[in-house]
């Protein structure tokens, strides 16, 4: 069975940063700072082909934000997910590729190259 590599955007999210949300987030916070509205993430998954891929991909971004922390502090609509890129790749990169979680977080969306970590 292949493995493949799921890069994922997630919109409609709106989370404010502040010192009860930054833990969750790994992102400081900083007084006068927009609320973050949107992330990519990666994911790795083993599956027949890409179109299951990209289907377990999502499932597991949505089941993250449907609990706590981000079911909690995220003021917005669950995250509109939507696939970035798709590729097959192979078994050492599978079992060597990294993250295998988080997520790049963005606060601008007239401004997305504007990425917080």
């Amino acid at each position: 069975m292949p493995y493949f590599r799921i890069i994922l955007h997630g919109d409609g999210i709106c989370v404010h940063l502040d010192a009860g949300t930054a833990g969750a987030t790994g992102i400081a916070a900083a007084e006068g700072q927009k609320p973050i509205i949107g992330f990519y993430t990666t994911r790795f998954v083993r599956a027949p082909d890409e179109k299951a891929a990209i289907g377990k991909a999502i499932r597991m971004v949505e089941r993250l934000w449907s609990k706590p922390p981000w079911s909690g502090i995220n003021h917005g609509v669950p995250p509109r997910l939507s696939i970035d890129e798709v590729q097959q790749i192979g078994t050492i990169a599978y079992l060597t590729g990294r993250p295998r979680s988080g997520h790049i977080f963005y606060n601008n969306i007239d401004a997305p190259g504007e990425l917080l970590n």
